[in-house]
Parts: C-alpha cells; structure tokens; sequence
C-alpha cells in the first residue's frame, strides 16, 4: 500500500481538502470513473489519502475547473510541474528496480534438468 501524501504546509492540506470537497459537489457524466473516485476520495479521512490520490484529484480539479471555485482550481504549469515531478521520480524507481539483479529462468540455469534432456535424445 502506498503511503500517505505528504503536505508541505497546514494551509496547503486545508486547500487540498476543500478541493476534493468541492470536487465531489461537481457534475460528472453518468456511471464515469472520475465521479466514483471523487466522492470515494471525499469521505475517506484526509490521513488515508495517498500521493497518487492526492495527484489526481488536482488533475481532476483541472480537468472539471470551471464547476470548481476559482482559487482551487490549480494552473495549467502547475499540473506540468506536477506530471515532471511525477515521471521523474517513475524513472527513479523503474532505474533503481532496473540495478537490482534478476532471476531467470532460462533453461541454462537449471543444469540437471537439461542433462535429462540431453540423454533422452541421444
């Protein structure tokens, strides 16, 4: 499980929990996704949100900006700092994940069961 987001400031964790208050009073198309996710990430207590959840609601407050209030709705550049930062620390692990060795299982690897093999075809 992921951990929970972290805030930088008391008033950046009251911003972010009026946006998805807000978030969940807006008008979704029928039965989508994004309205499921809203109204979950909207009653579960602000602790348990995590940092993905915590990114899409701000994607979502941009996608649906014009039914939110205007000093929730965050800047298109700060959804572009947003994904960088995002796929930055993607590639970070995928690297990190890419250094750790790997287990095969090539046929190589398991020299008594390819001696069997050998024998029954000669």
């Amino acid at each position: 499980m992921s951990e929970p987001a972290q805030f930088s400031s008391p008033e950046a964790m009251g911003r972010f929990d009026r946006m998805r208050a807000a978030l969940a009073c807006c008008t979704f198309p029928p039965g989508s996704p994004p309205k499921r996710f809203a109204r979950q990430v909207s009653q579960m207590p602000l602790e348990n949100v995590t940092e993905g959840q915590r990114r899409h609601v701000i994607r979502l407050a941009y996608r649906f900006r014009r039914q939110m209030p205007r000093d929730l709705v965050p800047s298109n550049d700060a959804i572009k700092a947003l994904d960088a930062a995002w796929n930055e620390a993607k590639a970070r692990q995928a690297d990190a994940q890419r250094c750790q060795p790997k287990r095969s299982n090539h046929a190589a690897d398991c020299p008594p069961l390819l001696g069997l093999m050998e024998s029954r075809y000669v």
